[in-house]
């Protein structure tokens, strides 16, 4: 089964450490994705877990517009 756990800035909320750790634990039965906001794009393996960074601006820069569009995603 493939899976794609979604979350904001990592590491920087709780809930972004709980998608982790969740996504982590599901990535020892399942090819699992784990996608989230941070400094710069990457894109790279973590064990059996992938993990894709997406760069987002910081919150200084950021406007509504990227609530719904961003060129990043």
């Amino acid at each position: 089964m493939k899976i794609a756990v979604l979350c904001g800035r990592y590491p920087y909320s709780g809930a972004g450490v709980i998608a982790r750790e969740s996504a982590e634990g599901l990535s020892r039965r399942h090819e699992v994705t784990f996608l989230h906001g941070g400094e710069s794009d990457s894109d790279r393996r973590e064990g059996a877990l992938r993990v894709i960074s997406l760069r987002v601006p910081p919150a200084e820069e950021l406007g509504m517009a990227h609530l719904y569009w961003s060129p990043a995603l």
